[in-house]
């Protein structure tokens, strides 16, 4: 009788050593898959932002082509504005999708070695921030602009 209760025993610790390693295999795949999820969903942000700040690049660089007295007058912070089919600079920041904060700052730029054009760069840094679940994050593209319509020397 003693050889069948001792089996017993062994086969009951079995079971529950077998459940805490299956309820600890479970409880790492569930923390993997919800990891993985996060880092897709900020990984998706962070291209949403990338296109929002490149936008924003090519809209300078269009205006700067298409007025470049008018585009090298401004200075400080503005955001592009759709007004009736061409895109504009009002000042300030925008809102896109109630989550990207965007901004373009416009300062001149002191000419630099590589830059042999007859005009005075302007410097356009484009700052797009949104706010993750703990703290924000924000990622900054910086080009210059110069007048494209001057001859070279």
């Amino acid at each position: 009788m003693t050889s069948t209760s001792t089996n017993q025993g062994n086969g009951i610790i079995d079971v529950l050593l077998s459940a805490a390693i299956l309820a600890l295999v479970i409880s790492v795949l569930v923390a993997s898959i919800a990891n993985l999820s996060y880092s897709q969903i900020n990984t998706q942000k962070r291209i949403r932002a990338n296109q929002l700040a490149r936008e924003a690049i090519e809209i300078s660089h269009n205006l700067s082509t298409h007025n470049w007295s008018s585009f090298a007058s401004l200075q400080g912070t503005y955001h592009p504005t759709l007004t009736h089919g061409y895109y504009l600079l009002a000042t300030g920041s925008d809102q896109i999708d109630n989550y990207f904060t965007r901004s373009i700052h416009l300062s001149p730029a002191s000419p630099s070695a590589y830059l042999t054009h007859q005009s005075d760069p302007i410097q356009v840094t484009v700052t797009i921030s949104w706010p993750p679940s703990s703290n924000s994050q924000s990622i900054q593209l910086t080009t210059y602009l110069i007048n494209q319509s001057l001859p070279g020397p």
